[in-house]
């Protein structure tokens, strides 16, 4: 899956966007294609390799600073979670109203996914591990809810489907720890039958 990167310039100097172009119209793509991104090595390969390409100077010195930040370790931790504030991130944005925040991956030519910053064009927010999954999503179409299963049974995540009568409204999907085993996650999504 390729993805195609454009920048736009922004007042923050320590920001830059990325317009992910999109072929299709009015579908809602950026959930499929974030998914690909944070499973896909290759695609966050690609995405770094075009920043390099279309911004050499600004990536050479973001890539230089986020190095620097990791060599000397400077985070602080807000609430429980280890941040690290200084890191120069760059916004993707893709037409259909999806949005993600990545950062450029220490020795590695990757940019990975901030995590908990990745929201489709739905507002579901993305997840990167296994324990930002639970919540309730929310999607459009039927393909837009498989494409959102398959992604989370890629983090070892169960998906049921309850089928229920034709409804209007968006198909919905609830993700939490097992009732059974709280080791384990589940995702139940509700689907009418009219989807079908």
């Amino acid at each position: 899956m390729s993805l195609d990167y454009r920048y736009q310039a922004q007042l923050k100097p320590q920001w830059m966007n990325i317009i992910a172009s999109s072929t299709s119209g009015s579908e809602c793509t950026s959930a499929e294609r974030m998914y690909s991104y944070v499973t896909d090595s290759s695609v966050r390969t690609e995405a770094y390799q075009n920043a390099i390409i279309q911004q050499p100077v600004r990536q050479s010195i973001s890539i230089a600073w986020n190095n620097l930040i990791d060599v000397a370790n400077i985070s602080v931790s807000v609430g429980g979670v280890e941040v690290d504030l200084f890191k120069k991130e760059t916004e993707v944005f893709f037409p259909d109203g999806g949005y993600m925040r990545v950062v450029n991956r220490p020795n590695v030519p990757q940019m990975a996914v901030i995590p908990g910053s990745a929201l489709d064009c739905n507002g579901n927010s993305i997840p990167t591990t296994r324990d930002e999954v639970p919540g309730t999503y929310y999607h459009s179409t039927l393909a837009e809810n498989e494409n959102f299963r398959e992604y989370v049974r890629s983090f070892g995540v169960g998906v049921r489907v309850n089928n229920k009568t034709c409804y209007t409204g968006p198909i919905q999907t609830k993700c939490m720890p097992s009732s059974k085993d709280p080791d384990k996650m589940e995702c139940i999504a509700v689907i009418p039958e009219c989807f079908y």
